[in-house]
């Protein structure tokens, strides 16, 4: 339900094309472990609510079950904000962007502070250096359909530019393949849209990308 369009004139990387429009990168993965996710936060649940769920009817249960999962779910996603906001401060050198109080869910804010020292560290050991930040990324071809995506971050490390998509979760493994295959779709596509130097949005040609992280 979630699809990409270019409304900007012709030019000579592509032309205009206003009835063009393909699906989001992001609708088309989907980790094989996102259906552990409710069970997950299930199991999170305290155990005085257990006690309490024990004993009331199936009805009232299942209600509690399916609220403390919503309520889980929105904490998780303004979690996976907080940190990309995090990280985007750091890229682009400005205020870290949290005055004010109402704008995450509860419990959002301390769920994302066990995330920060990693994301200090990764930027204190590599001195990534900003080329683009949440630059689309479109392919108007493939397949005779296309497809378009958000990439987090182009970063300079050591002279070599990187594709970045920022992760916050809990987990004992890295990256799923279907992420990687994700940052390949960003680095594979025919062009990406940035912000020029007045602000106003242009096509860009995706450069040499040494690999995504």
């Amino acid at each position: 339900d979630r699809f990409y369009v270019d409304p900007l004139p012709g030019c000579t990387i592509a032309p205009s094309d206003l009835d063009w429009s393909a699906p989001s990168v992001s609708w088309s993965k989907t980790p094989f472990a996102n259906k552990y996710v409710p069970m997950r936060s299930i199991a999170d649940m305290p155990s005085e609510e257990w006690a309490r769920l024990a004993g009331v009817s199936a009805d009232a249960r299942y209600e509690a079950i399916k609220s403390h999962d919503k309520l889980s779910g929105r904490v998780n996603m303004d979690r996976g904000s907080i940190v990309h906001q995090w990280a985007e401060d750091l890229l682009l050198g400005r205020t870290a962007l949290f005055a004010e109080p109402n704008r995450w869910a509860d419990g959002a804010l301390q769920a994302a502070e066990p995330f920060r020292p990693a994301l200090d560290a990764f930027f204190d050991a590599y001195q990534p250096e900003a080329f683009a930040v949440e630059a689309v990324c479109l392919h108007r071809t493939l397949n005779e359909i296309g497809y378009g995506g958000t990439m987090d971050a182009l970063v300079k490390i050591d002279g070599e530019l990187w594709c970045i998509d920022w992760k916050s979760r809990h987990s004992d493994h890295a990256a799923y393949l279907e992420e990687a295959a994700q940052g390949g779709a960003y680095i594979g596509a025919q062009y990406m849209i940035v912000a020029g130097e007045n602000g106003e949005a242009q096509r860009v040609a995706i450069p040499d990308v040494a690999g995504v992280l």
